[in-house]
């Protein structure tokens, strides 16, 4: 065996070798972070707001696999088999001394939320003096990750804080509370401990928290924010115009948009419900607006119509299904191609959520957690409780009414600018004139924020006869229509049609050659 052979031999066993050392050390990076959630009560005393799965929702946007667990109920305190503890401590204490124990020998990161933790600073000694519970603060400071911008908010509603003083040069504060005259920790990090003093889903430090969670996973969630604007209540009785214009502005300024359609609508004292493929014309429009740069996402439920309001008529969750495969299939019959559905402003139940699950892929919109109330995610989540993967609309919607009408939107685009890798989405209604859809790209745009393209993304939907899948810019339907068997009455009734039709056909031919026959004779005999 020559030298230069057994040298290429070496090369290439060392390739061979690193490849596989790659490839696992990828495979490492993209494994799910294993979390338990522990909390001793869903909800703050008067508020209908499930704060545990808001947590767990919000955790969704990172690489993890999340367990919830409420702590009176534990069986087992061996919290080694996960790399992150988040204790959720809202109204009730919590007095298991054999749980503080059980965490004060858990060496993975610990993120105590809320009240009770002054035990657990003990025990373990942390660099931490806690100073009891405090409601009169003003406002916020932070430091957002990374660029390190400070921006102050007010605290707004007074409610309860837990009250920690950093003890050590060497904890690490992340944001500062202020009661006017006296500053304390918001966030603090000290050992394998982040105390933040509440549990708290309002924002802005609901916001403040989310930002603190890239910074805690280790995630670049930061690289770019987007945007996205959904052209909202989209129905067969809209101004056919003003939805082209809608969509010429948007084009113009090359921003991909969605296309809220609201498939079926029952006008007021009318028992007759109004499918969108009725009008052709309304079918041309919603092509024209997916040709240029729209997609189609499906509003959940049928909408009632009164003096020009829209309002939802609920359906059961056993209805769910045969509503979406029936706008589904009428969609693909007319050459649109849905992509998701808008989450609705309503409540809805497990069975409900599960339903949609089954069938989308993807939903925008808010997560109502109660009737009427709702929780405004800052960016992108997936594999959560309600949703596969959801698109937060957060900025609200203008009102052309009011004077400030962007007074809304800019108030909390300038919270959620607090996170990085934000996903703004804003709901523009049919109705509102082009003018203030020039103005709020302008505005969005000037902030740096990348207009988000759905179809350039992944999205799949299985309905009882579609299946569609949309792969960056790629899109595949196939079709599970299948030909129903025909009876022996409707088989013998083709064959006689046919035979019929051969019949017929015959006769015909022999009408044309008698025809053709009849004229040369009677042209012999015209020239003799």
């Amino acid at each position: 065996m020559s030298k230069c052979f057994r040298l290429s031999i070496g090369v290439l066993i060392i390739g061979f070798m690193l490849g596989i050392l790659m490839s696992l050390s990828y495979a490492e990076g993209k494994l799910e972070k294993k979390v338990l959630i522990l909390y001793e009560e869903r909800y703050f005393y008067g508020d209908t707001r499930d704060t545990v799965t808001a947590m767990e929702n919000l955790l969704g946007h990172y690489q993890t696999q999340v367990v919830e667990h409420k702590i009176s109920d534990l069986k087992s305190y061996n919290f080694e088999a996960y790399d992150f503890v988040f204790i959720l401590a809202l109204d009730q204490e919590i007095e298991s001394p054999r749980f503080y124990e059980a965490l004060a020998q858990y060496e993975g990161e610990l993120i105590w939320l809320g009240k009770s933790v002054e035990p657990l600073i003990k025990l373990k000694k942390y660099p931490l003096m806690y100073e009891g519970e405090v409601y009169d603060l003003l406002s916020i400071r932070y430091s957002k990750a990374l660029t390190g911008d400070e921006k102050t908010f007010s605290i707004g509603t007074k409610r309860a804080f837990y009250k920690v003083r950093s003890m050590s040069p060497e904890n690490r504060v992340y944001a500062w509370l202020s009661d006017g005259t006296d500053e304390f920790p918001f966030i603090v990090h000290t050992g394998n401990l982040y105390y933040i003093s509440r549990v708290d889903i309002n924002e802005p430090l609901f916001y403040i928290f989310s930002d603190f969670l890239n910074q805690l996973f280790y995630e670049k969630h930061y690289q770019e924010n987007h945007f996205l604007i959904s052209i909202e209540d989209v129905h067969v009785f809209s101004d056919y115009e003003q939805l082209k214009a809608l969509t010429d502005v948007l084009y113009k300024n090359k921003v991909p948009f969605t296309i809220g359609l609201i498939p079926f609508v029952q006008q007021e004292g009318v028992d007759y419900i109004t499918d969108f493929t009725e009008v052709s014309a309304f079918i041309d429009v919603l092509n024209y607006m997916q040709g240029h740069g729209g997609s189609i996402v499906l509003h959940t439920y049928v909408h009632e119509m009164k003096d020009d309001t829209l309002t939802i008529s609920k359906l059961e969750a056993r209805d769910i299904k045969q509503y979406f495969d029936r706008a589904i299939s009428e969609c693909l019959q007319n050459g649109l191609v849905p992509i998701g559905y808008e989450a609705p402003h309503a409540f809805l139940s497990k069975e409900e959520y599960d339903a949609l699950k089954s069938i989308f892929t993807t939903a925008f919109g808010q997560i109502a957690i109660t009737e009427n109330n709702y929780i405004i995610y800052p960016y992108e989540l997936y594999d959560t409780v309600n949703f596969n993967k959801l698109y937060p609309l957060n900025l609200g919607y203008i009102d052309p009414s009011d004077k400030d009408a962007f007074k809304i939107i800019d108030e909390r685009l300038k919270r959620i600018e607090l996170v990085n890798g934000f996903f703004a989405g804003i709901y523009y209604h049919s109705s509102v004139e082009t003018f203030y859809l020039e103005s709020l790209i302008a505005r969005l745009k000037s902030e740096g924020i990348m207009s988000y393209d759905p179809l350039q993304d992944q999205h799949a939907i299985t309905s009882r006869d579609f299946e569609v899948n949309i792969d960056n810019g790629r899109i595949d339907i196939n079709s599970y229509i299948e030909t129903v068997p025909k009876s022996p009455l409707s088989l013998f009734i083709d064959r006689l049609a046919l035979v019929f039709s051969y019949v017929l056909f015959a006769i015909f031919i022999a009408f044309v050659v008698i025809l053709t026959r009849s004229i040369r004779k009677q042209r012999r005999n015209l020239f003799k």
